[in-house]
């Protein structure tokens, strides 16, 4: 995760099988980790039944992520990998967004209200730049390109992330109506 060229580089050395289960695996496990970091960061407790439902509302976070993963690897003709199996390494830069989910769930359930500081605010946003940082060393050491195809690809699989992501944290907290009630005052 810290030399990202490096490790790709050994998983492509040893990739995994090419199934429907490594194409997954990594989706599922992002949107368990997503759920039970919110149902613990909204009630401060980790109940089966919350943490399924939590994980089946926000597993379009999980989907999302593995489309994008799809379209950046099928947009390369030439590939080394079988594309399940390049999906699962690509996804691998969703590890800073899991480590993020864990500490704002962290943030948010112990410490009492009045300790918070706006510092955990940050965390997505080193989330972002993290596994952006990750996506640019999958496209040039997995799908081999060169330093200005891997930025423009990694900038396009970004940017779709993040409009998903926003679009889904404002359907969430309902933003569009808070935005017109805003305005119309």
């Amino acid at each position: 995760m810290l030399r990202p060229g490096d490790g790709y580089a050994t998983l492509l050395a040893n990739p995994p099988r090419p199934s429907w289960w490594v194409a997954c695996r990594r989706p599922l496990l992002h949107a368990v980790v997503l759920g039970t970091a919110l149902a613990m960061a909204a009630t401060r407790r980790v109940g089966l039944g919350l943490v399924i439902s939590v994980t089946s509302y926000w597993s379009v976070v999980a989907a999302v992520q593995w489309l994008a993963a799809w379209l950046l690897i099928r947009s390369r003709s030439e590939r080394r990998l079988p594309t399940s199996s390049a999906i699962d390494l690509s996804l691998v830069a969703n590890a800073p967004w899991l480590v993020c989910y864990v500490l704002f769930a962290a943030w948010a359930s112990f410490p009492p209200p009045q300790v918070r500081g706006g510092s955990a605010y940050l965390l997505p946003l080193l989330a972002w730049a993290w596994s952006a940082r990750l996506t640019f060393a999958f496209c040039r050491t997995v799908l081999d390109d060169d330093r200005a195809t891997a930025w423009r690809r990694t900038a396009i699989q970004q940017g779709l992330l993040l409009a998903a992501g926003l679009s889904a944290a404002s359907a969430a907290v309902q933003l569009w109506p808070r935005i017109i009630a805003w305005t119309t005052q």
